[in-house]
């Protein structure tokens, strides 16, 4: 999984440690802590707004680290390696270390923004649930198309289906501060995965996008000449478009080396 300009941090026995493993293992650790004080250590890392102006400012970066074990938690670890891992090598770590940052620290800031502007609904700020949720959202965005496992169709439905609950459970709860989290951290990540040449544009059909009837009869064009005449494909193209295809039915972690490097030498 790990490109040669991109190494692992280092190795927990077999496992290649990078920053979505390191992640999972923060939270490992801090799940095994609250089950082991029976839950008395999160008024001490969670984050409080009451806590930072007490001077108690490390919850900004304990916060994430402490959940309760539960299924729930399992299955989001699970996704979180799934797709994380995906991500973390497609944007390269740089960018990936910023998406994870602006969640992790964004999510605090605006929280605290909120209770001094209007109070806020929720006492404390627990668990990397909001992070996990927008990580796959960015996964969605960077492969749109790919069939979701044992299911079939596309994978951006199941995104945008997972970012609408979460919304409405928020909003059904009257914990507005965390709608407006959920929308500002993740809509600023897409914009830094946007910003690595992944329009969000693709994630609907050209059908739904708007388009002046001069641009309309230029696409019928286009489309009436390649039928006349179709351009053969050069040998890189039919090269990417292999790989691309066997990543999309799948997945990245399908591929070869050898087919890595080809596309990490034609991506360049």
């Amino acid at each position: 999984m790990f490109t040669p300009s991109q190494k692992p941090f280092f190795y927990l026995g077999k496992f290649a440690i990078g920053i979505t493993e390191l992640i999972i293992l923060l939270e490992l650790l801090g799940m095994l802590a609250v089950v082991f004080t029976q839950g008395s250590i999160i008024p001490h890392t969670a984050f409080a707004v009451e806590g930072l102006f007490s001077g108690k400012v490390w919850q900004i970066l304990t916060y994430p680290f402490l959940s309760s074990i539960s299924l729930f938690f399992i299955f989001g670890l699970y996704c979180f390696y799934h797709f994380g891992r995906m991500v973390e090598h497609q944007l390269g770590r740089t960018t990936y270390a910023a998406v994870c940052l602006t969640i992790l620290l964004g999510a605090p800031l605006i929280f605290t923004a909120y209770n001094q502007i209007v109070g806020s609904s929720a006492s404390v700020l627990v668990g990397a649930h909001i992070l996990h949720l927008g990580i796959f959202s960015c996964f969605c965005v960077m492969n749109p198309n790919m069939p979701l496992m044992y299911f079939g169709f596309p994978i951006k439905w199941a995104g945008l289906g997972f970012l609408i609950i979460s919304l409405l459970t928020a909003f059904s709860a009257g914990a507005y501060d965390q709608v407006l989290i959920v929308i500002i951290t993740i809509s600023v990540s897409l914009l830094i995965v946007q910003s690595k040449g992944k329009s969000l544009l693709k994630l609907f059909p050209d059908s739904w996008t708007v388009s002046t009837p001069k641009q309309t009869e230029r696409k019928r064009k286009i489309i009436r000449e390649a039928k006349i005449k179709p351009l053969a494909k050069t040998r890189s193209e039919t090269k990417v478009d292999a790989i691309l295809d066997k990543i999309s039915e799948h997945g990245l972690h399908s591929l070869t080396d050898q087919e890595r490097e080809t596309l990490q030498k034609l991506r360049k």
